[in-house]
């Protein structure tokens, strides 16, 4: 990329952009040329993410100003405005206009209303600035970015060059904020939208319905809250979907139609496009299911289900088949002829939760088994074969809770991370420690842990993304039904974005 500005292409080194969080590789003056100044900084993060940060009105809301928005167009306006208590538009607000832009290189700022008692309103005008944006793709700062800013028309005149400085040493006490944003960013959610939506009767398995909003077990049948309730603050209004449904973990197929364990009644069912009831297995090789718990689809449409046991195990009735008796908690493949196939036997204790990979490569079990003391409290990977079986070799230990509460059900978003439900708030049970805190926990695609959503209230259960922009992760815990923002949208089997 060049790094000489076009004689036009500029934006205003100002108040709305020069917040710079990166670690600063170091700023040079020009001393001979003082109508201009060059800060060359490496940003850690990747350019698409520091981009982002600089180019929409999610990324400028979450490190610029609480009140922002752009239209990202040559000619188009970045408004910021620092009083969360404003508006946009009032006298707090500072606007600038785009003179130009290379999307993901370079974008350049004019400011042309400035926010009431701004002391250089006359040098600013005159002043302009680029942005240029670079990945780094060797040495040890690969993977971060290369940012340079060029501000142009300043003069020799005193009031000019203390308008210099003075965005200098902002530039060096405002690093931090663009990283933490970055780092919210890489952790794909925001804390500081995690609201609670529903005190009662959330349970388990949200999954959403962009006309119907978002469906839960809960009360022994399944619920809904309409789109517009979930606007509401408060007193929003839930309705039956399926009463009597003896649910638990919910999730939509390909076609809109929803997929239900049942542990009540031992089964997994699918309700039709006419509301119509299908029960797609309710025993295997003869034999009633224990409690079917969770859901995922491949790409090809194949369900794949958890069998586990919580509490009395009298009426176990799969075994599996060394004669022994032992009893059976596995995970089932449901094939499009309607065939079912065991694959998972005994290489996951108690699987409980399970979410595979957009490529069908990977199958992740959330093996929790929270009755006994020493129990398995683990998230599994493991490959997974062209024909839906696993490779048992290849399991891999993701996360352990050790003795807290174990993983349950999960969620992937649109970038790979895993979003899964688990941990333990209170400390006051035999089996299980608050060691690992209830909420969500964040793992990158290659299981790297990358942050946590605490959630206090206990037993949290589940997730699923949903809304609009399927940005919003919904969370089920002991009955209530939280939300939060996530930086990238979630990967259900069904609604796809446009």
């Amino acid at each position: 990329m060049s790094r000489t500005p076009p004689s036009l292409v500029t934006c205003l080194l100002a108040v709305t952009t020069m917040v710079l969080p990166a670690r600063l590789s170091g700023q040079k003056k020009n001393d001979e040329d003082k109508s201009r100044a060059t800060s060359r900084l490496v940003v850690d993060g990747a350019v698409e993410d520091v981009w982002h940060a600089f180019s929409t009105t999610e990324g400028l809301r979450s490190w610029i100003a609480p009140l922002a928005e752009i239209d990202l167009r040559v000619g188009g306006k970045m408004r910021t405005n620092d009083n969360p208590n404003g508006k946009l538009g009032d006298t707090s607000t500072i606007e600038s206009t785009i003179l130009s832009l290379d999307p993901g290189r370079m974008i350049s700022l004019k400011a042309t209303k400035f926010p009431k008692g701004f002391p250089f309103v006359e040098v600013a005008k005159k002043t302009w600035s680029v942005f240029y944006f670079e990945a780094i793709e060797s040495g040890s700062d690969a993977g971060k970015t290369r940012l340079t800013i060029v501000g142009l028309g300043y003069t020799d005149e005193p009031k000019s060059q203390q308008m210099r400085k003075f965005f200098e040493v902002g530039n060096k006490q405002s690093v931090r904020g663009l990283e933490r944003a970055l780092r919210r960013r890489a952790q794909g959610y925001d804390l500081s939208t995690l609201k609670r939506v529903l005190q009662n009767g959330a349970g388990e398995g949200p999954a959403w319905h962009p006309e119907l909003g978002v469906l839960f077990s809960g009360h022994g049948g399944i619920n809904r809250i309409a789109k517009s309730e979930l606007s509401k603050n408060e007193d929003r209004k839930v309705s039956a979907y399926r009463e009597k449904a003896g649910t638990n973990g919910l999730l939509f197929d390909a076609k809109g139609r929803l997929l239900a364990c049942e542990p009540k009644y031992r089964r997994v069912t699918r309700t039709e496009l006419d509301g119509s009831i299908t029960v797609l297995t309710d025993r295997y090789e003869g034999k009633r299911y224990n409690t079917p718990n969770d859901l995922a689809v491949d790409s090809k449409g194949r369900i794949y289900f958890s069998d586990p046991r919580y509490g009395s195990r009298d009426n176990m009735e799969i075994e599996d088949g060394d004669g022994d008796g032992g009893k059976v908690e596995g995970v089932y493949r449901i094939d499009l002829d309607g065939s079912v196939h065991r694959i998972i036997t005994h290489e996951a204790d108690r699987p409980n939760g399970l979410g595979l990979t957009d490529d069908d490569r990977h199958l992740f079990v959330a093996d929790n088994n929270n009755n006994d003391v020493g129990g398995a409290r683990q998230l599994w990977r493991f490959d997974l074969r062209e024909d839906g079986t696993i490779d048992a070799k290849s399991k891999h230990l993701v996360f352990d809770w050790e003795d807290s509460r174990g993983p349950d059900g999960m969620a992937f978003d649109s970038a790979g991370r895993i979003f899964v439900a688990g941990g333990l708030n209170r400390d006051d049970r035999k089996a299980e420690t608050n060691k690992h805190r209830g909420g969500v926990y964040v793992f990158s695609p290659t299981g790297k842990h990358l942050g946590f959503i605490p959630v206090p209230k206990d037993e949290v259960t589940n997730c699923a993304f949903g809304g609009e922009d399927l940005r919003t992760l919904f969370i089920t815990a002991g009955g209530e039904l939280w939300s939060i923002r996530t930086s990238a949208p979630g990967r259900p089997v069904w609604p796809k974005l446009e």
